[in-house]
């Protein structure tokens, strides 16, 4: 008889990590080895997903099984995504909808959901979703005390969607307890309408002073309207309770910021800050200026920042920011909209002037989104301050009309010995959706991304041009898409022309992105011209 074939453990583990969880549990059957090295994949991480509608047999007996006490799964899982539980499903169609007896949900959590998540003593992370227009409330506490007693949970996001809900009235609404929750290390609450006031004080701020290690924080107000934000507590009093918080990433959308207590709030130790206001944002209660004054005297050397809607602080922001050498690898600033034009374009200036430059040694990803065609898109002084970020991988910016004498000197430049061509350059060459051809020669290194974006023209500041300018944006979106298709560089371009072509190009508005690809092409005669180098259209990156 042949010889049995040996494959040690380590190869055969490398093979599973590669395989999708579909194969992974067929695989479980073959033997015992296979059981012990598949389930920590297949279980570690799963979704408790629970809908009255068509599935709703298969989701409890599953539900069943997890709860049962011979189940094996428990000890594996370190993630629950979605817990959800909603009583009302209406898809649409008639014979789709379904609803579900209270009484049967309640006993469903207090019978086998509760017992299930008090079992799973290794969790870590619980991503908690509650629809305060379709769920029952009665399962809140149960499902709260089970998770809030587990050895190990230290991340926790809470979403609460109440898209379907009066505003006014969701001061009314049970939401999930957190008062229990302590030691975590994250907590994320994010809410499509304003959070509201006693759930702040009461829940959030609860758990957050319970939490001395708390290393990341996020708070999300998601409304559409620019609200005045009357119900949603001040990141102070999110804070005013936590004796030691060791805060290194915090994340505000729509939170009141006011003056007040900015020095005793803000950490020395925060690397990574995300804040994110309307337009305007002055009637919020967000001291923009003073927020940034107060990083720079506690001196925070952050390494992440971005930012929307700051622009009443933005000299404050640019002073802050080089107020320390290096260190920020992170930069985004996205919808820039200051009170008037020249305010604008003077910043823009000493943006790509100062800021850039100053962080020229350590800034790898870069996302300047402004709402208005100016000094903020692409151009000269970007050329000039990108040609000194020799470690960045990832940029994000607006394309704009150019002067054309510039843009033919650099098409030229880039064009000699027949390098690099340009089968779709439009003239005049300062056309904004040249900018995908102009900006290739820009980059010391090769990026990994490049992403163009669209924005309007300065002159619809002062009135309703929409349906002119979405035309307008539409035909720079196909125009950019179809130059991007038509770039060739020969395998023999010269250094700083080929080599720093981003691997991958995304314009704004289009689904697909473009893969940067080498390949054979023939002349029109027929006669193979050599390898060239091309962008060709790649995966959708939205599905």
């Amino acid at each position: 008889m042949p010889a049995k074939l040996y494959i040690p453990l380590e190869i055969i583990s490398s093979i599973l990590d590669h395989l999708p969880s579909k194969d992974l549990r067929l695989l479980r059957t073959v033997s015992k080895t296979f059981l012990h090295l598949i389930n920590p994949r297949v279980f570690s991480e799963i979704k408790l997903y629970f809908r009255a509608n068509r599935y709703f047999d298969k989701q409890l007996i599953l539900i069943k099984s997890f709860s049962s006490s011979s189940t094996t799964v428990c000890s594996f899982v370190t993630i629950v995504r979605k817990i959800t539980l909603s009583s009302i499903h209406d898809s649409g169609k008639r014979d789709h909808n379904f609803s579900i007896d209270g009484e049967v949900l309640k006993a469903i959590t207090s019978e086998h959901l509760a017992p299930f998540l008090a079992r799973l003593q290794n969790l870590e992370t619980v991503d908690w979703n509650h629809q305060t227009s379709d769920e029952p409330s009665l399962y809140l506490i149960a499902v709260s005390q089970s998770l809030s007693f587990l050895p190990k949970l230290r991340n926790v996001a809470i979403t609460l969607d109440c898209d379907h809900c009066d505003f006014i009235s969701l001061e009314n609404q049970k939401l999930p307890p957190l008062h229990t929750f302590k030691n975590l290390s994250s907590l994320s609450i994010s809410c499509s309408e304003e959070i509201p006031r006693g759930y702040c004080n009461q829940e959030i701020a609860t758990a957050i002073a319970a939490s001395l290690n708390l290393t990341r924080l996020s708070l999300k107000n998601r409304f559409q309207a620019r609200y005045i934000t009357e119900k949603c507590s001040s990141l102070q009093s999110f804070l005013g309770n936590a004796t030691s918080p060791q805060l290194t990433q915090l994340e505000l959308h729509q939170i009141p910021l006011p003056a007040v207590g900015l020095d005793q709030t803000l950490l020395y130790k925060l690397k990574s800050l995300t804040i994110s206001t309307w337009y305007d944002s002055r009637v919020l209660g967000f001291a923009c200026a003073k927020f940034f004054t107060t990083l720079e005297e506690i001196g925070v050397e952050l390494s992440q920042l971005s930012v929307t809607g700051m622009e009443a602080g933005m000299d404050e922001m640019f002073s802050y920011l080089i107020s320390y050498a290096d260190g920020l690898e992170i930069l985004e600033i996205r919808h820039i909209k200051m009170d008037s034009e020249n305010l604008e374009e003077s910043a823009g200036r000493r943006f790509w002037d100062q800021i850039v430059p100053h962080h020229k040694n350590s800034l790898k990803t870069l996302v300047v989104m402004p709402n208005f065609e100016g000094a903020w898109c692409y151009g000269p002084m970007f050329a000039a301050a990108i040609q000194q970020c020799f470690l960045l991988r990832n940029l994000t910016i607006a394309v704009r009309r150019v002067d054309s004498a510039w843009a033919e000197a650099k098409i030229s430049l880039a064009s000699a010995n027949k390098e690099v061509q340009y089968v779709y350059l439009g003239e005049p060459y300062g056309l904004a959706e040249n900018s995908a051809a102009l900006i290739l020669n820009d980059f010391p290194q090769p990026l990994a991304q490049l992403t163009l974006i669209t924005t309007s023209e300065s002159r619809t500041r002062t009135g309703d041009m929409w349906p002119a300018e979405w035309e307008r944006r539409t035909r720079i979106i196909e125009n950019l898409n179809r130059l991007i298709l038509g770039l060739r560089a020969t395998s023999l371009a010269a250094d700083g022309v080929l080599k720093n072509w981003p691997l991958k190009v995304l314009v704004n508005g289009y689904p697909y992105a473009f893969q940067l690809r080498r390949s054979v092409w023939m002349d029109v005669s027929g006669v193979d011209d050599g390898d060239k180098w091309q962008y060709q259209r790649g995966d959708n990156e939205w599905s």
